[in-house]
């Protein structure tokens, strides 16, 4: 069993990372791998509770979802959530985590692969 780490940088709703991040984390939970998600910059706004897609496509607040029950631990840079207004506790789902460059670097020292979206 291997733990794979996630950073994930790109806000939700620019390009396809978070759709990509869902599909990999996925294929390596169903592995029975440990998936630990990092969301920084604008990927923040990801786990974010009430948004969701005009369109009815599946929001990419619903893809953290599925990954949250499947078992994949996900943290939200602090500084990150301040300087875009977001109270972490009340604005993201239940399970996403919050934390700071020192959790980053604690979980990269555990990881076995790192990928960068």
């Amino acid at each position: 069993m291997a733990n794979i780490g996630f950073i994930l940088n790109q806000s939700p709703f620019m390009g396809k990372n978070v759709e990509t991040l869902y599909h990999l984390s996925m294929a390596a939970l169903d592995k029975k791998h440990n998936v630990y998600i990092f969301l920084n910059q604008d990927a923040v706004l990801t786990p974010v509770k009430n948004q969701k897609h005009l369109d009815n496509r599946k929001s990419p607040r619903e893809y953290i979802y599925d990954l949250i029950v499947k078992g994949a631990n996900i943290v939200c840079n602090n500084l990150d959530i301040r300087i875009r207004g977001l109270d972490g506790g009340k604005a993201f789902l239940d399970g996403v985590k919050t934390g700071g460059l020192p959790d980053i670097a604690e979980t990269v020292a555990l990881m076995d692969k790192i990928i960068c979206l």
